[in-house]
């Protein structure tokens, strides 16, 4: 998916994050369109969600996010950033958009020693988010019945043509 610089200027009319400077495609990731956006307030990273996704599953993620946050997870986290309507998300040329502050970094190859963090890393998350109560409910998939993974994607994508058609998006 690519953006031109007048859609990164309309998206960012409807945050306060400042005025685009510049923005380049971010290369890794498997699953999302992510791009980074320089503004005058800062850097940050604009999400396009892939048109199988749901909106209930992008608000599980972003209530998820900003709950593991203020249960003082001691990692940083990529929060959505609320826009002038006081949304976690937007919705441009039928697909969902969200922004959130840019975490400087660097890509690393896992061995022994990372592998151990990344370990801790989850099950603090397991700990913190066990009691959590999620207003929107998420189904996980079950990895030993690919046959249910299939028939449930065919019916996002049906779901995802139907409200593409009517122009209809449920309000948060």
């Amino acid at each position: 998916m690519d953006l031109s610089n007048r859609d990164v200027e309309n998206i960012l009319k409807k945050y306060d994050i400042g005025s685009l400077q510049r923005f380049t495609r971010i290369k890794e990731g498997l699953v999302n369109f992510n791009w980074k956006i320089v503004t005058t307030k800062g850097n940050f990273v604009l999400r396009c969600i892939p048109e199988l996704v749901e909106l209930k599953d992008l608000l599980f993620e972003h209530l998820f996010l900003e709950k593991l946050k203020k249960s003082r997870f001691p990692y940083e986290i990529t929060c959505p950033i609320r826009n002038r309507k006081r949304a976690t998300y937007i919705v441009y040329k039928n697909r969902y958009f969200w922004i959130y502050k840019f975490i400087d970094g660097k890509h690393i190859k896992l061995n022994g020693k990372n592998i151990v963090q990344v370990a801790k890393m989850m099950a603090i998350i397991h700990k913190k988010s066990s009691g959590m109560n999620m207003r929107y409910k998420k189904h996980w998939p079950d990895a030993f019945h690919p046959d249910w993974l299939i028939m449930d994607l065919k019916k996002k994508k049906r779901s995802r043509k139907k409200t593409r058609l009517t122009g209809t998006l449920p309000k948060r």
